[in-house]
């Protein structure tokens, strides 16, 4: 139930490419990749782009393609394609280590050193995560695993633990997003876990995103239409209709005012809440990642050691 595409959930649109003149055009680049390689996530303000295999995390300058920092490793493997912080300056991962037994982890790193964060890489402890998030503010980690959400505050030993099978969280609000076990999805506050309203008649959902502006939720059950909701209020509050598509993944950009939807070969922008289609932006190959703006594509072709940083672009 959780996106497909990792999309990051928060800023506001920028006119111009950060680190880019006004004048420049953003040009297509090829990174290599390790054969290992798991996955790819931009920073929030795209400009990095972090590449993640299962032996390293290597930043690349998302303007000029050219490889960064590579991040310390102390865990004997990485296995997500990473998180950042709303920031930029923190960067999570699930990872593990393998001593008499394997303890799954997570691993936080400070971008601009390349360090892991004090008891943050090699932990004692295992904190098994099938999705990674940092919870606005930077100070807390949430994941999710096992039927648990587990929201862990990074520099004390304090966590809290509320049930959930999967979850998405806004930028704003202080709420977050609860699938649970029977299909329903629910608005729980950030702060307790407590459920605060379940949203009006939804079923069992394939896919779901949160809008980082904190004011709409997304879900598609399957089918040619994925419903709006007010997340104020858990009222219906739109529809964006795709079509019989085969979709791999929903998510919304960052200003809250667009939701991009995956089929095979091209991303399609919709307006929120109007529903009406506003771009489509075609691509050669499988889709790893879109950056928070939607300028910016991740694709890779099969078999092809090299991934393709691409600008997007409405025909």
């Amino acid at each position: 139930m959780k996106p497909l595409l990792h999309v990051f959930r928060v800023l506001p649109a920028l006119l111009l490419l950060a680190g880019g003149s006004a004048g420049a055009e953003p040009r297509p680049r090829v990174i290599p990749i390790e054969y290992d390689f798991t996955g790819a996530s931009f920073s929030p303000d795209e400009r990095q782009l972090a590449i993640v295999s299962e032996s390293s995390v290597t930043l690349y300058d998302v303007a000029t393609g050219k490889k960064g920092r590579t991040l310390e490793m102390k865990v004997d493997s990485v296995s997500s394609p990473g998180t950042f912080s709303a920031d930029g300056k923190l960067l999570a991962a699930s990872c593990s280590v393998m001593r008499t037994t394997l303890f799954e982890q997570v691993c936080v790193w400070r971008t601009a050193t390349g360090k892991l964060l004090p008891g943050w890489g090699g932990l004692p402890e295992m904190l098994k995560a099938d999705d990674v998030a940092f919870a606005p503010g930077g100070k807390e980690l949430v994941t999710s695993a096992e039927g648990d959400i587990t929201v862990s505050h990074l520099g004390l030993e304090k966590e809290r633990t509320f049930s959930g099978e999967a979850f998405g969280l806004p930028l704003k609000g202080g709420w977050i997003a609860v699938a649970h076990k029977d299909g329903a999805l629910s608005v729980n506050q950030l702060a307790t876990g407590k459920p605060l309203r379940t949203l009006e008649g939804t079923n069992p959902a394939t896919e779901f995103t949160v809008d980082p502006q904190g004011k709409w939720i997304a879900g598609w059950v399957g089918g040619s239409s994925i419903t709006l909701y007010n997340a104020a209020t858990g009222a219906r509050a739109g529809e964006v209709s795709p079509g019989p598509m085969a979709l791999s993944s929903i998510v919304f950009l960052a200003n809250g005012r667009q939701l991009a939807t995956v089929d095979a070969g091209q991303v399609r922008l919709w307006a929120v809440p109007s529903g009406s289609l506003t771009a489509t932006l075609p691509y050669d190959g499988e889709l790893l990642a879109l950056s928070p703006q939607g300028r910016w594509l991740v694709t890779r072709k099969p078999q092809q050691p090299e991934l393709h940083l691409v600008p997007a672009s409405a025909p």
